[in-house]
């Protein structure tokens, strides 16, 4: 009896953490210091690697792009910015 309570609740948990996830995606992709997918088929597949990896402890097939909280510009790395007004980058 008790082991179908605990699945149960097994089964809730996972649904109300599936409503966060789906409600907050970008703001995790943000907090996670990825790029946001250019696509939804670029999502979908971004959040099969993610989920997979998280869920099952699978390796990252390849190192992801990795955005620094001071980076504006999403082709850039580490800790230049962009200078939009100029065109150009400069370092943090």
């Amino acid at each position: 009896m008790s082991y179908l309570g605990a699945v149960q609740a097994a089964v809730g948990y996972g649904a109300a953490l599936d409503a966060a996830i789906d409600t907050n995606r970008f703001a995790l992709y943000e907090q996670v210091r990825l790029p946001l997918p250019e696509n939804p088929e670029a999502e979908r597949a971004l959040a099969l690697l993610l989920c997979t990896h998280w869920r099952q402890r699978v390796p990252l097939p390849g190192p992801l792009e990795y955005l620094h909280p001071g980076t504006r510009d999403p082709g850039l790395r580490g800790d230049r910015t962009s200078d939009t007004a100029g065109g150009g980058t400069t370092a943090a």
